[in-house]
């Protein structure tokens, strides 16, 4: 750990090692956790002042008027640029907010009279005190006190608790679907096989219900050839023969018995 006092210029610290660090990034917080103090000089109009580790905590220092000031800026990780900025700022004590003489009656001695630097050391003490109440008051409320963790604790276990008891609800809601999801699986096959036996007996009607058709048309066909009666062609033959005045020994008459045995013999093979 180096005792040389560095300088931050421009939001930029100028260490002894010849490096520079950003305020803005990681290393320097790590550089704080090893060096006491840097002097930081302001962005804006406000003078530079000195900055010193006292235990754990910062302190800003700056003489004016041939005064030392010191302002309470917090722990390593509160020291931003923003912060410096700010205690830069606090460390400017206005002339005009200082009374200028000031005297208290005491009821015992009469009068006593109080100087301009007993009001400064007044003021400052005052200040630094109200910095230091402020600051005291952020670390107690980032600090988790042991009921507030013990309630911590309760709370997740209930929410856990809660998430187990979802989560059993979950499963047996699961088991119960895949036990029903079998069954409409099982009740499915029984309907497709149902379906595959009806087409299938279906079809064997469809297709006895043809055989006993064309069986039935085949017996009646049969029974009208069955029944048919070969048709007589001698009146008729008769008739044209007397008509013609031929006999029937005549060529005429011949052709006529040649025709008539062509249509029995046609009759014959139709049936």
């Amino acid at each position: 750990m180096s005792n040389k006092i560095c300088s931050v210029v421009q939001g930029i610290l100028e260490s002894g090692e010849g490096t520079t660090i950003d305020l803005k990034s990681p290393q320097w917080f790590e550089w704080l956790e090893t060096h006491k103090s840097f002097r930081y000089s302001p962005v804006g109009n406000d003078s530079p002042f000195t900055a010193r580790r006292e235990g754990e905590y910062w302190y800003g220092y700056r003489k004016q008027q041939g005064k030392l000031h010191k302002r309470y800026i917090g722990k390593a990780g509160e020291l931003t640029t923003a912060k410096l900025e700010e205690i830069a700022g606090l460390l400017n004590v206005p002339t005009e907010s200082r009374p200028k003489s000031v005297t208290v009656t005491n009821p015992v001695t009469d009068k006593s009279s109080v100087t301009i630097s007993d009001v400064d050391q007044l003021w400052q003490a005052l200040s630094e005190l109200r910095q230091e109440v402020a600051s005291l008051g952020k670390i107690e409320s980032s600090v988790t006190t042991p009921k507030e963790v013990t309630r911590q604790q309760s709370n997740d276990q209930s929410i856990l608790e809660e998430l187990q008891a979802q989560l059993q609800k979950n499963q047996s809601q699961i088991k119960e679907l895949s036990s029903e999801i079998k069954t409409l699986r099982h009740e499915n096959q029984e309907l497709h096989e149902q379906l595959q036996k009806a087409r299938e007996e279906l079809h064997n009607q469809v297709t006895n219900s043809s055989s006993q058709a064309q069986e039935h048309e085949k017996s009646e066909l049969q029974n009208t050839i069955g029944n048919y009666v070969q048709p007589d062609y001698t009146p008729t033959r008769d008739r044209v023969l007397a008509k013609l005045k031929i006999g029937r020994q005549s060529a005429g008459g011949k052709a006529i018995e040649a025709f008539i045995r062509e249509l029995n013999k046609l009759s014959t093979n139709e049936r």
